[in-house]
């Protein structure tokens, strides 16, 4: 029953305008793997982040730490467990989220190899943007499990987008949803 009135409070926030806490997701480890791949994929080989020989000579954090970029490159991934049942309850009415822009985006405080990450998400307001368009301001901090600062922190920005011709709807693996038009 509990999970349902957390759900319904969602609800509430995201699409009535109600601001305030939606809570944080679960940690999330991140390990040298992950930050080896995305300094390759980035085409980034900085030693800060992938070596851990020359961060014990010459880091001031002694291990590897990871990519700015990649700890916000993990929002969307993070976020899924705090609204994604909000956005799934409107499967079949016709809107979708999309990603709309980041303000006031700082690194704050670096993530260590190994450290555990949680995102933590806060609606601030919304305001419609064009008819069957809303876009919602959510305050984020990503906090590292044992730090008292914040990593990462800023304000982002979803368009809830309502168009005739389009629907969400549910996926055969429930925690994935795609967007269709007619």
């Amino acid at each position: 029953m509990r999970k349902e009135t957390e759900d319904k409070v969602q609800l509430e926030h995201l699409f009535t305008g109600c601001a305030g806490d939606l809570g944080c997701s679960p940690w999330f480890k991140v390990d040298q793997a992950m930050i080896d791949q995305f300094g390759a994929a980035t085409l980034d080989p900085d030693p800060m982040h992938i070596d851990n020989e020359w961060c014990e000579k010459y880091s001031p954090y002694k291990v590897p730490i990871a990519f700015g970029f990649f700890t916000l490159s993990m929002l969307s991934y993070l976020s899924h467990g705090i609204i994604e049942r909000a956005y799934d309850s409107h499967i079949g009415t016709g809107g979708y989220p999309l990603n709309y822009g980041l303000d006031n985006v700082r690194f704050a405080a670096p993530v260590p190899v190994n450290s555990e990450i949680r995102l933590h998400l806060h609606l601030q307001d919304k305001y419609n943007k064009n008819e069957g368009q809303t876009v919602l301001n959510f305050k984020f901090a990503v906090e590292v499990k044992g730090q008292d600062e914040p990593a990462l922190i800023g304000n982002w920005l979803g368009l809830w987008v309502q168009e005739p011709g389009h629907q969400r709807i549910a996926s055969k693996n429930s925690k994935q949803v795609k967007t269709t038009g007619v």
